[in-house]
This record gives C-alpha cells, structure tokens and sequence, in this order.
C-alpha cells in the first residue's frame, strides 16, 4: 500500500483531499521527551560548574544574576525548583534539559510547515526529519547547552519558536502569529541579549515582508505604521520581565544581587552592562587576540557530526533560495 496514503471527505460540491500526517504531533511530542530524557541522564546531579551555581540559587530565590540579570531563565526556571526531583541544581539542569527537548520538538514542527511550503499539502518524509533532528539533538554545543544550568537552550527554544511564528504569519494565518512572535521576542531579550543579533532581519521581515497571500491594496503605509506600533506594544509587554530586577533589589537581602539594581540609574548599568562592556569587548576590538580567538570558534565548530551535516546544510541552502529567496 502506498505511503501516501489520503482521506478525502465532502464539503458542499468538492471533496478536500487530507495527506496522511506522517509525523503525527503525539510521535513529535514522544521524540522529544526521549531526547529530554537523554539529556537528564547526562546532566549534572548537582549545581554544576561556571554559571551553574550563580543560576540554580537564582532561580530559587529571583535574585539579580550577573549582567543582564537573565530574569526570564530565573522566572521559567523557578517553577522546576518546585518539582521534589532531586537536588536544587538539578532541578535547574533538569530544566535546560526540557527546554533542549522542547527545542527539538519545535524544531521538527517547524520542518514540516517549511516542507509543506514547497510541497502542496504533502507531509515530508520520514527521513526528512529524522536526519536533521538527531544531527541537532547530538550536536556538543546543543548537548553541552541542554546538560547544565546555563540560558542557552532557553535561548534556542525561543529562537525556533520566533522562526515557527514568523513561517507561520508569512503563509498566511494571521497577523496574530507576528504579534505572538513579538511577544516572544521581548521576553527572549529578557533570557540573553544575543538576540538582539537578530533585530536587523526581523526589523525587515516586519516593515517590508507580507504574508504570500496578502492583496496590494491591504499593504498600504498606515497598515504597515499600525502593524509595527503594534508589534513595538508586544515586543515591550515581553520585555517589560526586566522590571522583576527593580522589584527584587528592593529586598533588603538577597543571596545574589549582581549590580545592586535599586535605582534606574543602577538598573540601566545593568541591563546595558556597561561596567563590564569595555573587559567583554577588548578581544574584539584588538586584532591580536581576534587573531587568537577566531582559530579556537573554527576548531569548536568542527565537532565529529559537523563534517556528516555539511552536505545536509548545504542541500537545504539551495532548497531555501530556489523556492523562498524572501526567507
């Protein structure tokens, strides 16, 4: 039998032909709470090293973290510090270690919503997601990121989630998606501000980009104003997380506050880190030690599945540029 299987059904004078969902979301969901798992046996069962002791006290009591105080990992991750599983630090790994399943998870929902976009209605193939999942789930900095108490794997759960809102705006089901995205975003800024990198593309996928099957006349200057006012009010509801640093440090004890945010003017230092600005950027700014430094990101890059996914990278490159160069 095929595997293409359809079911079709009336509706008034037609019939709507259903692919056969080939990823069903419970089979997605399954994949990556084993992926969770996989990372939970490999976590730490204690609070780890680096940031992790920082982060696992953080969590629990809402402190002030170092620059930029990261008050959206230590709001999410205070709700696994209720959970009686284990020690306080593992409960906070245990955490990353969902958030690296649930990026897995997003991941794949993703991909099927990308291949549907050049495939009519068809659902991809088995191979087709399988492959990229495990290169990303056995990915060392993915692995590395999902296995500790740090913020990346939030990170990267928030980046995915925004890439899966803004596919899912752009085919056309509703300007709620961007603004949900916008949403996500500010409180993405309130877990690491690396994804400010990101402000230049979304910036023009929000001012110039419309969903494929919006008509002119409804992309005119005042829908495009209204639209980015809106976005901004979103973007500023998620961001506004960084008011629990202000709140916090009105506590007259706290077993971490980094900075002392009490004032706006100390809040401000904070948030900018402009104590440490000039010792995080030194590196960059001296070609000598940018010398130094870019070998050893090139030699981390090369992790033992990096060689076996270049030609996976690669093929979906031209995919993405023959059939959606606007992505």
């Amino acid at each position: 039998m095929n595997n293409d299987t359809t079911v079709s059904y009336p509706t008034g004078d037609t019939n709507v032909i259903e692919p056969e969902d080939k990823w069903p979301v419970h089979i997605l969901l399954l994949f990556s709470l084993a992926i969770t798992l996989f990372y939970v046996n490999f976590s730490a069962p204690g609070i780890g090293w680096r940031d992790g002791p920082e982060f696992s006290v953080s969590s629990v009591f809402l402190d002030v973290s170092h620059p930029s105080g990261f008050p959206a990992y230590n709001l999410i991750a205070k709700i696994m510090t209720w959970i009686p599983l284990g020690a306080i630090g593992f409960r906070v790994t245990a955490f990353t270690a969902l958030m690296g399943g649930l990026s897995i998870f997003v991941f794949a929902v993703l991909l099927k919503n990308l291949h549907r976009l050049s495939d009519g209605e068809n659902e991809p193939a088995h191979w087709f997601l399988f492959a990229p999942l495990l290169l990303y789930a056995l990915d060392k900095a993915i692995f590395a990121s999902s296995t500790e108490p740090e913020v990346y794997s939030l990170n990267t759960f928030f980046i995915l989630v925004l890439l899966l809102f803004a596919l899912k705006w752009f085919t056309g089901n509703g300007i709620a998606w961007l603004y949900s995205g916008a949403f996500v975003y500010g409180l993405s800024a309130g877990n690491h501000a690396a994804v400010g990198l990101y402000l230049p593309v979304l910036l023009l996928l929000t001012v110039w980009g419309e969903p494929r099957n919006e008509t002119p006349d409804k992309t005119g200057l005042a829908i495009r104003g209204k639209r980015i006012a809106t976005l901004a009010l979103f973007f500023l509801i998620g961001f506004s997380v960084y008011f629990l640093l202000l709140v916090r440090s009105q506590t007259d004890r706290l077993p971490i506050d980094f900075g002392r945010t009490d004032t706006w003017e100390r809040f401000w230092r904070h948030l900018t880190d402009a104590k440490d600005s000039e010792t995080h950027f030194q590196g960059i700014r001296k070609l000598e030690d940018l010398g130094h430094i870019l070998p050893l990101q090139i030699k981390n890059l090369f992790s033992p599945l990096f060689w076996f996914s270049v030609p996976f990278f690669a093929w979906g490159l031209k995919w993405l540029w023959k059939n959606y160069q606007i992505l």
